[in-house]
């Protein structure tokens, strides 16, 4: 791809698609293209918004029930762990949207090479696919047990009202939370009050242990689950932020503490509905015979899930369409990628949620974490000694393959994956150490 013909791809793809009209020019188009300074007007605020709508997702209320029989201090002390761990992995990924406004995975060529980055890209897609599955079939669980009406009927109909969220972008989505996050938070307020006040639930037997904790396991679970799991695609949101002219800790902290925010208070109603009713899921615990207001507030989380879904498929969609940019090329027009990807990542993951991907959830969160954690912090280690002074259109050449960061890979996927590392692993996340191993690694061939 020329250089000409990339900026003449910015300019035609951020304009809509003005031949639909009005809502033509409304849908987001800019791909993976690098972001115009004319659409960098993110605040910090809005970056922190974001990412905790999406981190507000249906299956969030799950990190109590991964967790469940800790006890709750151990809960909140495994979940900051996590958060203090995560900070500094996602906020340079914060800051690096703005340096470059591009997604990691285009940012990915330049550390493996343009093939494997877009072999990369086609896998996170079929894990972004899961993970937008996951958040799908817990949200129609919730309408199903509320409605009557069948599981599967609830997934597409939800699918399609969330592909058409996606399909209009950040804009639409960044507005749309000043209704949906407090419908959410109200929602989930009522629900909370109503666990409270009908079951009862024992809070002072949820203060101790019930099993044994695995501190290593556990902590991975809830990074997979959540930080890390993301870090990587907070460049999706941040390369729409102010451009960088230098540090800022607001836009370095607002991706963490929006992503964890909903972990600490949703996996806390998680847990303790979990104990009272059996359910993690609170806003599916609504049986015939209960009070009319808990069938409108989970109604209400149900419609808010709708939206925070959405953010969740957001971001997956730029990794499809890297994956894809090899054959979008031969399209008459770059402006339909976009649109069409949303179409089909949200499709796919339908199907995922009524086939039953909530049924594997655990083994899907930590196979993720075998291979996105080293990548991640691989892609930092690059950026930071050297990657971010590239020419921004040098990431849409074709520059071959990079053995060095593909042998630093394979090595730590290698090491998460058999889990070596003894009693240290039982301490701390296997994980993270396999990743600084892979990082560690990757940096010395740098420098050989």
């Amino acid at each position: 791809m020329e250089e000409d013909e990339i900026k003449r791809k910015v300019i035609e793809a951020s304009s809509g698609i003005p031949e639909l009209g009005k809502i033509g020019r409304e849908i987001e188009t800019i791909g993976v293209l690098p972001v115009p300074d004319s659409m960098r007007k993110i605040s910090s605020l809005d970056v922190f918004i974001f990412w905790a709508m999406a981190s507000a997702s249906a299956a969030t209320p799950l990190a109590g029930y991964l967790l469940y029989g800790v006890g709750i201090p151990n809960f909140l002390i495994i979940v900051s762990l996590a958060t203090i761990i995560g900070l500094i992995p996602a906020g340079l990924f914060s800051e690096i949207g703005r340096q470059k406004p591009i997604v990691a995975l285009i940012q990915a060529r330049g550390t493996f090479g343009y093939f494997p980055a877009n072999a990369l890209s086609l896998l996170y897609t079929f894990v972004n696919m899961g993970w937008f599955g996951l958040n799908l079939a817990v949200g129609a669980e919730i309408l199903s047990s509320v409605s009557g009406i069948s599981f599967a009927i609830w997934s597409v109909i939800l699918g399609i009202i969330q592909i058409v969220l996606v399909i209009f972008g950040a804009k639409w989505l960044n507005y749309f939370y000043k209704f949906t996050s407090p419908l959410l938070i109200i929602s989930y307020g009522v629900l909370a009050f109503f666990l409270f006040y009908c079951y009862h639930p024992a809070l002072s037997t949820m203060m101790i242990p019930s099993i044994p904790i695995n501190w290593g396991l556990d902590i991975n679970l809830i990074l997979t689950f959540s930080i890390l799991s993301w870090a990587y695609k907070i460049t999706t949101i941040t390369r729409f932020a102010k451009p960088y002219d230098r540090p800022s800790i607001s836009y370095f902290l607002s991706p963490t503490l929006g992503i964890m925010l909903p972990v600490f208070l949703m996996g806390l109603l998680g847990y303790i509905s979990q104990a009272a009713t059996g359910n993690w899921n609170l806003a599916a615990v609504y049986k015939p015979g209960d009070p009319i207001w808990v069938l409108v507030a989970a109604v209400g989380a149900s419609i808010a899930i709708i939206h925070t879904n959405s953010m969740n498929l957001y971001p997956a969609v730029a990794d499809l369409l890297v994956s894809m940019e090899t054959f979008m090329k031969r399209m008459k027009t770059y402006r339909l990628s976009q649109p069409l990807s949303a179409i089909v990542l949200g499709s796919v993951s339908i199907i995922l949620a009524i086939l039953g991907i909530l049924n594997y959830v655990e083994n899907f969160l930590l196979l993720v974490g075998d291979l996105i954690l080293p990548f991640t912090f691989i892609l930092i280690i690059d950026w930071y000694t050297g990657l971010r002074n590239s020419d921004i259109l040098s990431f849409y050449y074709n520059n071959g393959l990079k053995v060095k960061a593909l042998i630093a890979l394979t090595i730590g996927f290698l090491l998460n994956y058999y889990n070596i590392y003894g009693i240290i692993g039982y301490y701390f996340p296997y994980q993270v150490i396999g990743s600084l191993i892979a990082a560690g690694i990757y940096y010395i061939e740098k420098k050989i």
